[in-house]
């Protein structure tokens, strides 16, 4: 389903654009490829490993690795100048058509180097992919309107006064938790796309 977007989404513009970066856990990887190659007719690169070398992204795909993200937004940040920044920060430093986060779940955290580094990069478009949203609190899903820089939400201020007061007041209430958890349900409607075990697409 989701590839069938971006192959749609591709085949709606004019002409190729900024490729679209696909952020996914290592285990995902080798998955990405095979779905791609199978279902698709769309080209890509792998950005891992010894595959990182150089900086030849005219694909419709670049797949890469949170680690892999993570290790360049170290890297960059140790650089000596803004040329030297961009040398090794290939991924930070490219615009790109839209980036998305597999597995999103991995960045829930805000304060960690590999959400840092998700919420850098340059793009005209940010999709977040997870099947569990909210795995401690509701703060996990503002980590994720901070990636997709939704706005007012994104602020943490905003989302303080507004979500997380209501949940770790001292004198909070059972409905100052239900208002709270209707108010995520509430920004998230219109923005997310939920997909059941009984969504199928073409190919099941």
């Amino acid at each position: 389903m989701l590839l069938a977007l971006i192959q749609t989404s591709i085949k709606n513009e004019a002409s190729r654009g900024a490729p679209t970066l696909i952020v996914s856990p290592l285990s995902l990887l080798l998955q990405w490829q095979e779905e791609i190659e199978s279902k698709t007719n769309m080209t890509y690169r792998t950005y891992y490993g010894d595959n990182k070398q150089g900086d030849d992204i005219n694909v419709d795909i670049v797949l890469t690795t949170y680690g892999s993200l993570q290790s360049e937004w170290l890297a960059c940040a140790k650089a000596s100048d803004t040329s030297a920044a961009a040398s090794v920060g290939v991924l930070l430093h490219q615009e790109w058509k839209r980036v998305i986060l597999d597995e999103a779940h991995y960045v829930k955290n805000t304060s960690t180097v590999a959400s840092r580094a998700c919420r850098m990069l340059r793009a005209e478009r940010r999709w977040c992919v997870s099947g569990t949203i909210i795995q401690n609190s509701l703060d996990d899903v503002h980590s994720l309107l901070t990636f997709l820089r939704h706005e007012p939400w994104c602020h943490k201020s905003f989302w303080k006064s507004a979500i997380s007061s209501k949940l770790r007041s001292t004198d909070s209430t059972p409905d100052d938790k239900r208002d709270a958890m209707d108010r995520v349900r509430r920004l998230l409607a219109p923005i997310m796309l939920r997909r059941t075990k009984a969504s199928l697409d073409e190919e099941g």
